[in-house]
């Protein structure tokens, strides 16, 4: 659901870029140019949606998550996902071609043995 509802986001925005304005903005924190408090709260938001996964991953019941499964990674590779998304959104990618990969990431998930 998260990876879905990003989706939407990166493409929905009324009147605003296409993508996520934190991932967009936060390699841009490091800049001697951005004021600390500004780059603290690019950093801070940046950290949400991969805490918020890896929360949630933590808390899996047995077999939700696959044997020998890091929550940790996953939230990466989720994270890493989204902020693809993002991307592509700014590059001009297509709905379709957005919840292609929405639907990939997905099936990778599914398609995997839990024991």
């Amino acid at each position: 659901a998260v990876v879905a509802d990003s989706l939407e986001q990166a493409r929905d925005a009324d009147g605003t870029p296409p993508g996520c304005m934190i991932a967009a903005n936060v390699a841009c924190a490091a800049a001697p140019d951005i004021p600390g408090s500004v780059a603290a709260a690019l950093i801070s938001a940046a950290q949400e949606t991969p805490c918020a996964i890896f929360r949630r991953l933590s808390d899996a019941k047995p077999r939700e998550l696959p044997s020998g499964t890091s929550p940790a990674s996953l939230a990466l590779f989720y994270e890493a996902v989204i902020t693809g998304l993002s991307g592509l959104a700014r590059q001009g990618a297509s709905r379709e071609e957005l919840l292609a990969v929405v639907e990939t990431s997905m099936q990778i998930w599914a398609e995997t043995p839990r024991t």
